[in-house]
């Protein structure tokens, strides 16, 4: 299993660059979590695509976590 955490949004790319690789020489991992911050649901849809595009080669079980903090949902008193 390979695992890559980001906290930062704009590092979004890299980090699938990272989770889909070899990790070492003549390993290719089978099972891939991705736990990624975001800065908008709508790049959701972007990264996954990039997901899939990187996955073809590599044929991952790919877990992908995205987490988006939406202050207009902020409870305000």
């Amino acid at each position: 299993m390979h695992l890559e955490w980001e906290n930062q949004w704009d590092k979004d790319e890299e980090t699938i660059e990272k989770l889909i690789a070899e990790t070492e020489p003549d390993y290719i991992p089978h099972n891939v979590i991705g736990i990624q911050n975001i800065n908008s649901e709508e790049r959701i849809q972007a990264l996954n695509s990039l997901v899939v595009t990187k996955n073809k080669a590599q044929l991952s079980n790919v877990l992908m976590i995205y987490r988006f903090y939406d202050r207009d949902l902020e409870v305000r008193e």
